[in-house]
């Protein structure tokens, strides 16, 4: 089949029925029929799903001793939920940041935490490393059941959303974490 079409223009697609089986051939123009394909359908009530950058960066910043502030994030992170009939709360935790050594030391953890500021009030920042206050943080949420797509990081800006707060003296180097993210379809 070329283009688009809706389900609901096929014979035998009953939207009533949760699971029901059906059956579909195509004929050309001298009418001649496809072999016949037989499906059981089951019709999805809601459904979401989160689409994110492969790998995420936060800005550079110069080791200093007396240090104490916001690290913002570098590029985009692509963070977007898709729903279809279904409310959802997305929520993200965070690994400590760690430094590996190259001559197979110790790893050294950075003084700092993965936070996130809420956009609608900055004033509200929620640490989201494990383990420091015990649940991930909220970082959006619908609560209505209609279908759309919406770019969570793209609603960020260089103040708030997901960004490092750094507590004190850094080593200098490269840290890396992990993020979870986890995506509810219900309120």
């Amino acid at each position: 089949m070329i283009g688009k079409t809706n389900l609901f223009d096929f014979s035998g697609f009953d939207y009533k029925k949760d699971n029901f089986e059906a059956s579909y051939y195509v004929t050309d123009p001298y009418l001649r029929e496809s072999n016949t394909v037989h499906y059981n359908v089951e019709r999805i009530k809601n459904y979401t799903k989160l689409t994110t950058a492969d790998s995420y960066q936060f800005e550079a910043h110069n080791a200093a001793p007396d240090i104490k502030e916001l690290v913002g994030r570098k590029g985009d992170w692509g963070i977007s939920v898709y729903s279809y009939n279904s409310p959802w709360v997305l929520t993200a935790s965070s690994s400590n940041m760690v430094r590996s050594t190259e001559d197979g030391g110790e790893a050294i953890v950075l003084d700092g935490d993965v936070v996130f500021v809420d956009p609608k009030d900055e004033s509200n920042i929620k640490n989201m490393n494990i383990g420091s206050d015990g649940d991930p943080a909220v970082i959006d949420e619908q609560t209505a059941s209609s279908t759309t797509t919406k770019n969570v990081s793209g609603a960020w800006s260089d103040e708030n959303g997901v960004l490092l707060d750094l507590n004190g003296a850094l080593v200098g180097g490269s840290y890396s974490g992990t993020i979870n993210w986890n995506l509810t379809n219900s309120i």
